[in-house]
């Protein structure tokens, strides 16, 4: 019988579950699994928060919030990837990692998102030498930025152009002399 519940609830789309009365337990965590079902992660978090908060030594509860919660961080995380925002991708998926370190795909995600996060930071400070017209040491932030990430066709568009500027300073301070 707990079986059938638990597969009936699972299975439960979200829209059978709006406009339930929520003062159970039972159909907050009906509510939360619907939620989860339909990819809304954040909102299914919430409604099995509030139904373990009512039961908070049931272990199912605890393990659909988790459960809950790995696919909202992870789900985030790849948000904050796509977006380049490297070091809210990190925080996401160190997050997914305290809830489940084996969580092969996060790990990959955080040490790239680790790699591409410095990167970033030595092309921002590259950028700025560079918008200074402190041509050397903006080559030297944009080999660093390349030097930990090869592919970064920015940082390499940049150097380019910062190397030609250089070269260019120093032929009219030459011709100067």
């Amino acid at each position: 019988i707990v079986l059938s519940l638990t597969a009936s609830l699972i299975t439960r789309p979200a829209s059978q579950t709006e406009g339930t009365d929520l003062s159970s337990k039972s159909a907050l965590l009906n509510h939360g699994l619907g939620l989860y079902k339909a990819k809304k992660y954040k909102d299914a978090v919430d409604k099995l928060q509030a139904a373990l908060d009512m039961d908070p030594e049931n272990a199912q509860i605890q393990h659909y919030l988790t459960t809950a919660q790995e696919a909202y961080y992870f789900t985030a995380g790849r948000k904050d990837f796509a977006t380049a925002r490297w070091d809210a991708a990190i925080i996401k998926f160190t997050q997914v990692l305290a809830i489940n370190p084996n969580q092969e795909k996060a790990k990959e995600y955080l040490e790239v998102s680790k790699v591409r996060s410095e990167a970033s930071q030595y092309f921002a400070q590259g950028k700025q030498r560079y918008d200074r017209g402190e041509w050397k040491q903006a080559v030297e932030e944009f080999n660093a930025a390349i030097k930990i990430q090869p592919d970064y066709q920015d940082a390499k568009k940049y150097l380019s152009d910062a190397k030609d500027k250089m070269a260019s300073a120093d032929y009219f301070a030459q011709g100067k002399e």
